[in-house]
């Protein structure tokens, strides 16, 4: 009977790993040169909480509304990583993009940046959304 609560507690906790993991602090830093381009460096720093490793991966989301009225989404991979028990880890990404002239309708009018982070256990996995993390005008 032992035996049998033990394997159910463990197989319990490995079923939970990803959930024992959490975004600590996300930061931005911004290179622009109008008109020119924009640079956005986004790192998230992760927690690992579990006994066990688990796999972070995932991307920054670019919103855009451009000036022909069009909304279109542009995905930016973040770095795959492996977080040790009870440790941190960094993840990083950068969105680029040049500017173009206001006359031309694929010319972004509006963006936010939000990040999917897939935080991935033994046998499960989990998502964990950052929203707004820098945006620029009304969505």
């Amino acid at each position: 009977m032992f035996c049998i609560v033990l394997i159910l507690v463990a197989s319990g906790y490995i079923l939970a790993t990803p959930y024992l993991v959490e975004v600590i602090n996300v930061y931005h830093s911004i290179d622009q040169r109008i008109p020119e381009y924009f640079k956005l460096t986004v790192a998230i720093e992760i927690r690992n909480y579990a006994l066990l490793d688990v796999t972070v991966e995932g991307a920054l989301v670019l919103h855009c509304t451009l000036m022909s009225g069009l909304k279109k989404d542009i995905i930016y991979p973040v770095e795959r990583r492996v977080v040790k028990p009870h440790s941190s880890e960094t993840l990083e990404a950068t969105i680029f993009f040049t500017f173009t002239t206001p006359e031309k309708p694929e010319a972004i009018y509006t963006y936010s940046v939000d990040a999917v982070i897939v935080v991935r256990g033994v046998l499960t996995s989990r998502i964990i959304e950052v929203k707004s993390i820098y945006y620029v005008g009304e969505e």
